[in-house]
């Protein structure tokens, strides 16, 4: 058996997601994680999965659990071990096999600068508002030499970016991701008052304040464009590497036309996310 083959295994004994899967096995193949030090931003891959699956020498995964606590969602991910605060106070950070800390990763203290060969994160960047701040950190946290990797999808400026959460109407319908009732691209092609219009004439009034609400105000995703990501990424201080819009969904001429004039300077409405692939290659 491959080594490919023997992560997928693993990924599959470990319940990991097929999404996540398939990115874990894109950046093996682009930069590998035997023998590792690893940084995983907005999340925590299981520990038998990294350890034994992956092979990597250790495994730290940053997650904000005040964030799922805003959401109204219950923590998912596995025990967290310490918060940034914690370290913050400690003179010397000492990395373990696999640990989870509370904290942004906009605020990651200086024990954890130079510690990795790798971060590594997926599907986190679109709930991150401090974009800038948090790629100026992670570019601290890797070793000289260090990869910075990471697949954000679905991103503000795609056909369904409006990210929805859950929201029951009076009527027991459940509205979600899955199943909104909000047409492609539409809460870039209508500002808040129209969207509410638009929602009462699908569902209860409290219903569509709610998803009005959770599309345009509440902070639990961001609303950057693909070309903002970009942007972000190139005056940051990383001067090598990658950035790959990928999942493009076609937008119909009429679509496109209506959105480059309503959002100025915008062009790209199709790609559903972005992939990074950025090197530290100085001090």
């Amino acid at each position: 058996m491959n080594r490919l083959d023997s992560i997928q295994k693993s990924a599959v004994a470990n319940s990991v997601k097929s999404y996540q899967t398939g990115y874990v096995l894109q950046v093996e193949k682009e930069v590998g994680f035997a023998g590792k030090d690893v940084l995983e931003v907005g999340g925590s891959l299981p520990e038998l999965f990294v350890l034994e699956g992956l092979g990597v020498r250790s495994w730290t995964a940053v997650e904000y659990v005040e964030y799922y606590d805003y959401c109204g969602f219950s923590y998912p991910g596995q025990s967290i071990d310490t918060t940034f605060e914690a370290i913050a106070a400690q003179k010397r950070f000492k990395i373990k096999p696999y640990q989870v800390i509370n904290g942004k990763i906009e605020c990651l203290p200086f024990p954890l600068f130079s510690k990795f060969d790798v971060v590594f994160s997926i599907a986190a960047l679109p709930f991150l508002h401090a974009i800038p701040m948090a790629t100026e950190k992670i570019f601290q946290a890797l070793k000289v030499g260090g990869y910075y990797c990471a697949s954000a999808s679905p991103i503000w400026s795609c056909y369904n970016g409006h990210v929805l959460t859950s929201i029951e109407s009076a009527s027991g319908e459940e509205y979600h991701f899955g199943n909104s009732p909000i047409p492609p691209w539409g809460h870039l092609l209508m500002n808040p008052p129209q969207m509410y219009d638009f929602l009462c004439r699908k569902t209860d009034r409290e219903t569509a304040a709610k998803i009005t609400y959770e599309v345009y105000n509440s902070q639990r995703a961001n609303r950057f464009f693909l070309e903002d990501y970009r942007e972000f990424v190139r005056i940051s201080p990383f001067a090598k590497g990658s950035f790959r819009p990928v999942f493009n969904s076609p937008v119909p001429t009429e679509i496109q036309e209506r959105l480059t004039v309503l959002h100025p300077g915008y062009q790209n409405f199709c790609a559903q996310g972005f992939q990074i692939s950025l090197f530290r290659d100085r001090e």
